[in-house]
């Protein structure tokens, strides 16, 4: 498993996380799982780690340090989950993300400071949320920002 390149645990019961080994995936998909909280360094161990796919979960918080030392990281996909807020620092070692999914959540906050780190970001996906309020000027670093922005609302 140490020299994996990709790994698929879709549709199994996965309700806590913790990788104490290195591994070097560049792909890990965590969808359809039991995962509610994404505890600080989670991913700590998965320093190649480009794309990570954590949709149809129940996941309702992201402690801020859940994605710490993911700096390779380039597509986060947390689609059709229970995420009503998160941290604004929750990427911070993340800045390469070109890709962002947020689908089908309970979110109601844009922050500023979350997609000002996002320099590569060039797709960003917030629809079918709840979000009610955009900080000022949180899409003012998308300079890169290459395809349409989707933030519809219709719960």
């Amino acid at each position: 498993l140490l020299n994996c390149s990709y790994l698929y645990l879709k549709n199994n019961k996965i309700s806590e996380l913790e990788f104490n080994s290195e591994l070097s995936i560049t792909e890990l998909d965590l969808s359809k799982n039991k995962l509610k909280i994404l505890r600080n360094n989670s991913f700590r161990k998965l320093f190649k780690l480009s794309k990570l796919i954590l949709n149809s979960n129940l996941i309702e918080i992201i402690e801020p340090n859940a994605f710490r030392d993911l700096f390779g990281l380039k597509k986060l996909e947390i689609n059709f989950n229970f995420l009503q807020w998160f941290d604004s620092d929750f990427l911070m070692d993340s800045s390469l993300i070109n890709s962002l999914s947020l689908k089908d959540n309970y979110l109601e906050l844009i922050h500023q400071k979350l997609l000002f780190r996002l320099k590569a970001l060039t797709e960003l996906e917030l629809d079918n949320n709840f979000i009610k309020y955009i900080e000022k000027n949180s899409f003012v670093n998308l300079e890169k920002y290459e395809k349409d922005l989707y933030l519809t609302n219709q719960r």
